[in-house]
C-alpha cells in the first residue's frame, strides 16, 4: 500500500533545494546587468514574489541591505539553511570530544543513550560524515511503525531521527547521494547527546555568537525541526554567519576533501561547495511549504571566493530553477 501525506491545517514540510548542485549551477555573469536592487526586483517580478529582503556582509560589516516588503534586520525562517549551522556546530563539538567525523554511530553509545536512541545494526555502521553528506541510504519519508509515514505535523528532529535510526524499513543499502532531512535530524540529536545541552542553546553559543549573530532563534511554527530547518534569523545575521564560517581561509573551504564532502555534488558540511568552474563559490537554498500561504518561506545564501556573503529570504514558494536564477543574479554582484 502506498501511503500519502495528508496536509492537516497546521502541517508543514521542509523542502531543501538540493538541486543547487555545483555541477548544475549557472556560471556567474561577468558584470552585473543593473544595480543589485534592480536585479532583485526584476527576479521578484519574474518569480511572482511580492515580499523579499537581502543582506550582504563581508568581514562582519554590512555592505548592502535591500527591503522589499520584508526587513533585512527581522528574523524569518531559513528552512534548510539551518543545516549549515548544524554542520558547523557539530564540527566544533567534535573538536572538543573523543569523537570525529569518522566515528560510527556504533561507537557513540553513550551520547545516543542520552537521547534515548538505539540504532539498528545497519545504521550503527554509518559514520557522522555519511550523515553530513547524505550518503546513508535513509529514505526521505520515514515509517513510524504505526502504518503511516512521519506525518507533516510530526516533522520534528526527535521523531525523524528516531524513525531513521531504529526502523530497518527506513534504511536502504544504497550509498549514493540522496538528500534527506533525516540525516541532519540525526546530527542534531548527536550534538545534543555529546554536548548534553539543548541543540539551540549549544549551537547559538558556539557558532552563531562568535559570528556576531545576535537575533537568531529556534522558535515559531518550525522550531521542532531544529537541526534541519528550525533556525529563524535575519538575512544580515545569516550573511554574517556564512561569511564568518565559510570564508576562504577556513580549512574546510580550502581543503574540503579533509572534511565530509561528496565529490560528485560538492555537498559537505551543510552546503554545496563549487567544483570546477564554480570553485570557491558556496551556496544552499531552502524552502518551507505550508497549507497557509503566509507561512510559505524561501531562502538562499551565496558566499563568494572573496568571503563576501549574501542571504535572501522571501515569502512564498518558487521552483528550483528560479532559485538557480537568483543565485546567478547574486553571484554577479558579489566581488
Amino acid at each position: 500500500m502506498i501511503l500519502k501525506f495528508r496536509f492537516p491545517r497546521r502541517a508543514f514540510a521542509a523542502v531543501a533545494l538540493f538541486a543547487l548542485l555545483s555541477a548544475c549551477a549557472p556560471q556567474p555573469q561577468s558584470v552585473p546587468t543593473q544595480s543589485l536592487e534592480a536585479d532583485l526586483t526584476a527576479w521578484m517580478a519574474r518569480s511572482g514574489i511580492k515580499q523579499a529582503t537581502l543582506g550582504m556582509v563581508k568581514d562582519g560589516r554590512t555592505l548592502r541591505q535591500i527591503d522589499k516588503g520584508r526587513s533585512a534586520t527581522r528574523a524569518y525562517p531559513t528552512a534548510s539553511l539551518s543545516k549549515a549551522v548544524t554542520a558547523m556546530c557539530l564540527n566544533s563539538t567534535l573538536a572538543n570530544s573523543p569523537f570525529s567525523w569518522n566515528s560510527t554511530l556504533g561507537s557513540m553509545s553513550a551520547p545516543l543513550a542520552r537521547r534515548n536512541l538505539s540504532p539498528t545494526p545497519n545504521t550503527k555502521a554509518l559514520t557522522l560524515a555519511d550523515f553530513a553528506t547524505h550518503q546513508t541510504g535513509l529514505k526521505t519519508k520515514m515509517d513510524q511503525g504505526n502504518g503511516s509515514v512521519v506525518s507533516l505535523d510530526q516533522f520534528t528532529q526527535k521523531r525523524l531521527a528516531k524513525a531513521a535510526l531504529e526502523r530497518a524499513d527506513n534504511q536502504t543499502k544504497r550509498r549514493g547521494f540522496v538528500y534527506s532531512n533525516a540525516n541532519y535530524a540525526v546530527l542534531g540529536e548527536v550534538i545534543e547527546g555529546i554536548a548534553n545541552k539543548p541543540y539551540a542553546n549549544h549551537c547559538g553559543a558556539t557558532i552563531l555568537r562568535p559570528a556576531g549573530v545576535t537575533g537568531a532563534s529556534v522558535s515559531g511554527t518550525f522550531a521542532a525541526t531544529q537541526s534541519f530547518g528550525g533556525w529563524s534569523m535575519s538575512v544580515i545575521d545569516y550573511a554574517k554567519f556564512a561569511s564568518h564560517w565559510f570564508g576562504p581561509n577556513r580549512p574546510w573551504v580550502k581543503n574540503p576533501n579533509a572534511y565530509p564532502f561528496e565529490k560528485r555534488t560538492g555537498y559537505g558540511l551543510g552546503v554545496f561547495s563549487g567544483v570546477g568552474p564554480q570553485a570557491g563559490w558556496i551556496s544552499h537554498g531552502g524552502e518551507w511549504n505550508h497549507p497557509d500561504p503566509a507561512l510559505r518561506h524561501g531562502s538562499v545564501f551565496v558566499v563568494a571566493p572573496s568571503g563576501a556573503a549574501v542571504a535572501v529570504t522571501w515569502q512564498g514558494n518558487v521552483p528550483v530553477r528560479t532559485v538557480l536564477d537568483l543565485i546567478q543574479v547574486l553571484q554577479a554582484h558579489l566581488r
